[in-house]
């Protein structure tokens, strides 16, 4: 800890440091002139920068400077003890630029470095998964519920991880747990330590919805509203649904009751998966192969080829981001080498080549179910003996009909 930022430069200039984190408004030099300074010398150092005085122009521009983070007080410190831990992890293991890669730089750059907020769980080179991160970051401050709809093998903690270190105005703290666990004991305990530990809010991130009990949904709801004895934290709990299907279909097939349902209604927000960002396969390939090579104990990290890119766009992806980790696993266990080629990856199994198909025709087929039983709803103005005569052919339509059909 320096209180002078001359003589926090002279020891960034003679001692090997982890991490600078530097408020803005200083005497002799600003956070902003300390950062171009270190910078000089010290290109790969991470840098955050602090301050209650930032407009969105000045983050912006930071951040396209190369600054590794801007939290805006009051500070949320465990969001800026989560984004430190990440920044010296990459810095050690070389993810802050210490890899070539044979890719085209645009096809490899990070391009969250736009973004005023980190973000990890997609590059955002592609226009969708950037208005995904952005919008995210607007929901930081959701009131109550929060679901996230993705396919099969959506980075769900990630997203969720990404979502804890946005800068909230609050001491904050995220619960992961799955719907089949839900209990008053595991609900209560974990607010309690909070409450032990001075945290305003507790944000429980919960999955697998398809297993839910009668009794874990009447928990959730009295959680979610505060009710006794879940009222013991200034700031409530909150929860965010992680889920492959959308809120009315979980409420059509009777997963959730009328009370979720109002809840969960009040925001949803859909996960693009791959097939959908082509873009942004190149990138997330070049930091799996890095921690696959990594866990693997490999010396070197095999460079990904612009003809390999090429191909992984291509493909469909229905498992999304784990199937993609899958392959490249296996290519990279099959092939241990310092590059990755295509022929490599021509290998693909052609039965997963055939379940994609399918999937894409399932996932087509349930769209249209869904679109087509909205209209038959309202056609029969939401009358069950109108919907049943409308499916066996002896409703008998009139002009009103017609027109809203």
């Amino acid at each position: 800890s320096e209180q002078n930022p001359l003589s926090a430069l002279e020891r960034t200039e003679n001692e090997d440091l982890d991490l600078i984190i530097t408020d803005q408004r200083m005497p002799e030099l600003t956070g902003h002139e300390l950062f171009k300074r270190v910078r000089e010398s010290k290109p790969e150092l991470p840098i955050v920068i602090v301050s209650a005085y930032l407009s969105n122009a000045n983050i912006r521009s930071l951040i396209e400077e190369g600054i590794n983070g801007v939290y805006i007080k009051p500070l949320n410190v465990f969001a800026l003890l989560k984004q430190a831990e990440d920044l010296i992890s990459q810095s050690k293991v070389g993810e802050l630029g210490a890899h070539q890669r044979t890719l085209s730089d645009q096809e490899t750059k990070d391009h969250t470095d736009r973004l005023p907020f980190p973000f990890r769980a997609f590059p955002c080179v592609h226009q969708k998964s950037e208005a995904f991160a952005r919008r995210l970051f607007e929901l930081r401050n959701f009131k109550s519920t929060l679901v996230l709809i993705g396919d099969s093998g959506t980075p769900f903690n990630q997203i969720c991880k990404d979502l804890s270190i946005f800068d909230t105005g609050q001491t904050e703290h995220f619960e992961y747990i799955q719907a089949s666990k839900v209990s008053s004991d595991s609900l209560f305990g974990r607010l309690k330590n909070a409450q032990i530990n001075n945290i305003q809010r507790l944000t429980f991130v919960i999955r697998d919805l398809e297993d839910i009990t009668d009794a874990a949904r009447d928990l959730i709801v009295s959680l979610i509203k505060g009710e006794p004895p879940y009222d013991i934290l200034p700031g409530g709990a909150r929860a965010i649904f992680c889920t492959n299907r959308d809120v009315d279909s979980l409420y059509d097939d009777g997963l959730i009751d009328d009370r979720m349902y109002v809840l969960m209604g009040a925001g949803e927000l859909r996960v693009p998966n791959l097939r959908s960002i082509p873009d942004d396969i190149p990138a997330l390939a070049c930091q799996l192969v890095s921690e696959i090579a990594a866990n693997l104990g490999y010396a070197e990290v095999p460079k990904l080829g612009a003809g390999s890119s090429k191909l992984l766009k291509s493909w469909s992806w229905a498992g999304n981001l784990e199937e993609l980790k899958q392959t490249l696993e296996r290519v990279i266990r099959e092939n241990p080498c310092d590059a990755l080629t295509p022929e490599m990856f021509q290998g693909k199994n052609k039965k997963s080549e055939v379940a994609v198909k399918e999937a894409d025709f399932i996932e087509m087929l349930n769209a249209q179910k869904k679109q087509i039983l909205m209209g038959i709803k309202r056609i029969s103005n939401h009358r069950q003996d109108n919907v049943d005569a409308i499916l066996s052919g002896r409703f008998e339509t009139t002009d009103e009909s017609r027109k809203t059909a």
